[in-house]
């Protein structure tokens, strides 16, 4: 994973966005969302930039060590994102992790991975929602399930 997308995501959208838009800045309430390979970009933009990201939402994430990513996609499989996410931080992330019990992708059972990084997340003391459906890899499992994650991040003050 190139660094250099993480950087143009804190760095230039949305500080654009906040300037634009009028968004918050607190953290707690920054989600990133990402599905498959976005969703293997989206906790590792978190677990790098926690100051940036206190949500995410990760659906069906390509959580898969560098060896096996570089035979899918050659660019971002530099990092090991169970390295990453295995590392200390004082700073702690509210994560829904979605995945289907089918959830198989070439050779590659992301459901094992994703529990695999579920357990590192949840020992490293961030608070981990799991979502286990019986799907597979698809648009239709995402699009699905994505309303009620984000209804229960952000629930409106009362």
């Amino acid at each position: 994973m190139d660094d250099s997308y993480v950087n143009f995501l804190t760095e230039e959208l949305i500080p654009f966005i906040e300037e634009r838009y009028g968004t918050s800045r607190d953290r707690e309430k920054r989600c990133i969302v990402g599905d498959s390979l976005g969703g293997l970009i989206a906790l590792y933009a978190a677990l790098i930039r926690p100051e940036t990201f206190g949500l995410v939402i990760t659906q069906s994430g390509a959580f898969v060590p560098p060896r096996v990513l570089s035979t899918v996609c050659p660019k971002i499989s530099d990092k090991d994102i169970f390295e990453v996410a295995a590392k200390p931080t004082s700073l702690k992330l509210r994560i829904s992790m979605q995945w289907g019990k089918y959830d198989i992708i070439r050779w590659i059972d992301l459901y094992e991975e994703n529990e695999r990084i579920a357990n590192i997340l949840k020992e490293r003391g961030h608070d981990v929602l799991i979502l286990v459906v019986p799907e597979g890899h698809n648009w239709g499992n995402w699009i699905n399930h994505l309303p009620s994650v984000l209804r229960g991040f952000f629930k409106p003050d009362l």
